[in-house]
């Protein structure tokens, strides 16, 4: 008894490196993922000077008003010569030219109190993807209230921003 337990036991010993004896499987499997991040892309496009409702003398607008445009974020809207009962306005598209849909807040940004600044046609709350475009109107004026004194050679800035936030994002 002894003799064929130690043949067995020699047996397998043996066989166990060619794995006969014992026998073991494995295998991997594998997932490969790909993800491709989108594009958030907020501009202002196709910015226009609107004098329709700006007073004129003799044919003329007595106020220079200029709108630069040569940045995609921001626009430069300069009045020279402004007035008591004088207005003008901006049309002006916000584009979401990204892939992903985009929230929009506009806030206006250090409005001196002698000028009135309105929107006429507000941004809109959301901007789908993909070269979406919204028009927006704004119209700048100084009422005729105000007192001539008071805003004579003077110069006031100020700044609308809009904030293009990932429409899944809470405010």
């Amino acid at each position: 008894m002894k003799r064929s337990l130690f043949l067995v036991v020699a047996a397998l010993v043996c066989l166990s490196p060619t794995g006969i004896a014992y026998a073991a499987w494995s295998e991997n499997i594998t997932i490969e993922g790909y993800v491709t991040a989108g594009s958030f892309d907020i501009k202002w496009s196709d910015a226009q000077l609107d004098r329709a409702g700006e007073p004129q003398f003799e044919g003329d607008y007595v106020a220079t008003v200029t709108l630069n445009d040569n940045d995609e974020n921001k626009l430069v809207y300069t009045v020279i010569n402004a007035y008591p009962g004088w207005e003008s306005g901006i049309r002006c598209k916000v584009t979401n030219a990204g892939s992903i849909p985009a929230k929009l807040k506009v806030d206006l940004v250090d409005v001196p109190g002698v000028l009135d600044v309105e929107f006429l046609r507000e941004a809109p709350a959301t901007l789908d993807a993909r070269t979406t475009t919204e028009e927006i109107v704004i119209k700048v004026s100084v009422p005729e209230e105000v007192d001539a004194e008071f805003v004579q050679a003077q110069q006031y800035q100020f700044m609308i921003t809009i904030t293009g936030t990932q429409f899944n994002i809470e405010d």
